[in-house]
């Protein structure tokens, strides 16, 4: 589909487009191959439309009638490549759509159709309004900077969603996509301003360098949100090591406790033949009320502790003490 800017944007037919008239054109690969012949174009050209290409760096091929660019732009948040060329002559801007769904290229195709003013419609405008339509239209695909925020409220908050670090990975992934775009639109503007071919006005350069430095400013913010998830990164994993020392506080915690406790069993438990506490009528009591006077730490305060329903006073304590260490003269006076 081909448009002229007269009084009026009306839509017209190849064979009547006149050199001195304004046309702006939206068409696709195999369209360009049919009109390769009418408007002249150089076999690179068509070359460079079907070659297909995943690269993220802006393409381009200049001579004395023709300036033309590929762009690799980003319509959705998936890593599907969306490419589209820009051929510029005379009076002339057409957009060539690479890819298979060109739902989003024709949207921004046609909005800078209907935002265009015939009057003050020249060429350097219809560029400029393209480029800044994509620019602002991949943008909005990207509301990354509101993510972003949500996430660190999710850090302050310690309410971290099981899949906190693949959401991370995936806005950097969004980030690192967003500022190769912005590339290509910086790259483009300088290649239209250097105007190698003098196909463009040299009065109209000032529209070129304000969006060149919109889009470096894109491209700047892009950097800074970029900074914002390596540091919210670096947060996460602090929370984590603090999450993981509150852990091993309680492990310690907890082993502390246990410690006296795992002692004495380890001690009842050896199997040697001479341990008189085995045949104590109340050793059983006296064990178990020293490992819980152990773990509470406070030996003196286990009077009448009732266990196995025989009571153990405090005064009990102290002859099995003198028992205990009579055990320990005969296990040692003996042979083994």
């Amino acid at each position: 589909m081909f448009y002229v800017f007269d009084d009026e944007v009306k839509s017209i037919d190849v064979d009547e487009i006149g050199k001195n008239m304004l046309t702006l054109g939206f068409i696709t690969v195999g369209e360009l191959e049919r009109l390769a012949a009418v408007f002249s174009l150089p076999k690179n050209i068509i070359e460079l439309c079907r070659k297909k290409s995943d690269s993220s760096f802006l393409t381009k091929f200049i001579n004395d009638d023709f300036s033309f660019i590929r762009i690799n732009i980003i319509c959705n948040k998936t890593d599907s490549n969306n490419e589209l060329a820009i051929i510029i002559s005379k009076n002339m801007m057409i957009i060539v759509n690479i890819c298979d769904d060109f739902s989003f290229n024709q949207k921004c195709f046609l909005n800078v159709l209907s935002n265009t003013a015939c009057e003050s419609a020249t060429l350097e405008k219809l560029i400029c309004s393209f480029l800044e339509t994509i620019a602002k239209q991949c943008s909005a695909q990207f509301d990354v900077q509101e993510e972003i925020a949500m996430l660190e409220k999710e850090v302050i908050d310690k309410n971290v969603c099981t899949n906190f670090a693949e959401l991370l990975i995936e806005k950097k992934r969004e980030l690192l996509r967003l500022r190769a775009f912005y590339e290509q639109l910086i790259d483009a503007t300088e290649i239209y301003i250097e105007n190698e071919n003098e196909l463009l006005d040299e009065k109209s350069y000032k529209i070129f360098r304000l969006f060149r430095d919109k889009a470096v400013r894109y491209k700047e913010n892009t950097d800074i949100l970029r900074e914002s998830v390596t540091h919210l990164w670096d947060a996460y994993q602090t929370s984590i090591d603090a999450r993981q020392n509150e852990i091993m506080k309680l492990f310690t915690v907890v082993t502390s406790v246990f410690l006296p406790m795992t002692v004495i069993v380890g001690w009842y438990g050896m199997n040697f033949r001479n341990m008189p506490e085995l045949s104590w009528r109340c050793g059983y009591a006296v064990v178990a009320v020293r490992i819980f006077a152990q773990c509470a730490g406070k030996e003196d305060d286990i009077a009448g502790f009732r266990l196995a329903g025989a009571d153990v006073p405090a005064s009990a304590i102290q002859p099995c003490r003198a028992h205990v260490a009579d055990a320990v003269h005969t296990c040692f006076g003996e042979q083994p």
